[in-house]
């Protein structure tokens, strides 16, 4: 029998957020557990459409540390279970054909020099699965078991690649493993066109922050100004070496305001927002970085 596990979260079953990606591909993401302010479409638990299900009530809660926002699903052993199990499960099933060749991030923290052997995977339609497996010793995805939370990328292509369906997903996302365990965490899972993960800019510097709640700064600010001047009416110039692909300006509550293609101006016209203080964004080869600027 399954067990029920109540969260307090609303039904929100939006489109795919969809946008242009830095190569002009369409991107989509659609978040399944996260508190990302720029992933706006997500599926959450409703508890008629959309649920989230403890196998055979082997797990139980717990508390730790988000790995980002303040939303975590902390799981311990309840009892001793030679098992463990959960699911986040589609009444009517989760059409992920849009991810086929896409990606599943997706944020994991097991308790420190576990040897349980663990699995993540989806349930498709025709009964079909598709599972990655963990094994002491042996970890994919540079996953690492230390007691911290490890950022994970998986191919859509390894989960589907021994015949797993996906334009019916009951159990969209589900983990299970042997043994009882300590801790085993999960976060920020969301589905995703792209490899390259959409980081939450309000994450703290330290993602292992013990104050989750306490998210004053933008992950990696830039020390030096890549625009000029930072106080404008809104015109601004980018001031950089570094080939810039895409510009992408935030409000401080880390809500996505606009996405900016360069130009061989180098001018950032922001003369259409409200005036106030935002983050920028600047996307290149070799990473992202970040500046606030004011619009008077």
């Amino acid at each position: 029998m399954k067990a029920k596990l109540l969260v307090l979260l609303s039904l929100v079953w939006l489109p795919l957020m969809s946008q242009e990606n830095d190569d002009n591909s369409e991107l989509k993401v659609l978040g399944i557990f996260t508190d990302n302010p720029i992933i706006t479409q997500r599926v959450e638990i409703d508890d008629t459409n959309f649920h989230l299900y403890l196998w055979e009530n082997t797990l139980r809660v717990v508390s730790t540390t988000p790995y980002e926002g303040e939303n975590v699903l902390p799981f311990a052993s309840n009892g001793s279970t030679s098992w463990f199990g959960f699911g986040f499960f589609a009444t009517n099933g989760l059409d992920l054909n849009d991810f086929a060749n896409g990606y599943l991030h997706v944020a994991i923290k097991i308790s420190k020099n576990a040897t349980n052997e663990f699995w993540l995977g989806i349930g498709g339609s025709n009964n079909t699965e598709g599972k990655i497996e963990f094994k002491a010793g042996n970890d994919p995805f540079n996953f690492k078991r230390d007691g911290k939370w490890h950022k994970l990328v998986i191919p859509m292509r390894d989960l589907t690649r021994n015949g797993l369906l996906l334009d019916s997903c009951g159990n969209y996302f589900m983990m299970g493993g042997g043994g009882t365990i300590a801790l085993l965490a999960i976060d920020d899972i969301y589905f995703s066109t792209d490899s390259i993960p959409v980081e939450n800019p309000l994450l703290p510097d330290d993602e292992n922050n013990t104050n989750p709640n306490t998210y004053l700064s933008f992950k990696s600010l830039n020390p030096e100004n890549i625009v000029f001047p930072t106080v404008s009416n809104g015109l601004y110039y980018l001031n950089s070496s570094v080939k810039i692909n895409s510009i992408h300006v935030y409000q401080l509550n880390g809500q996505l305001l606009k996405n900016i293609r360069t130009h061989n101006n180098h001018l950032i016209d922001l003369t259409s927002i409200a005036s106030g203080m935002y983050i920028i964004e600047f996307r290149t080869n070799t990473g992202k970085y970040y500046q606030k600027i004011i619009k008077k």
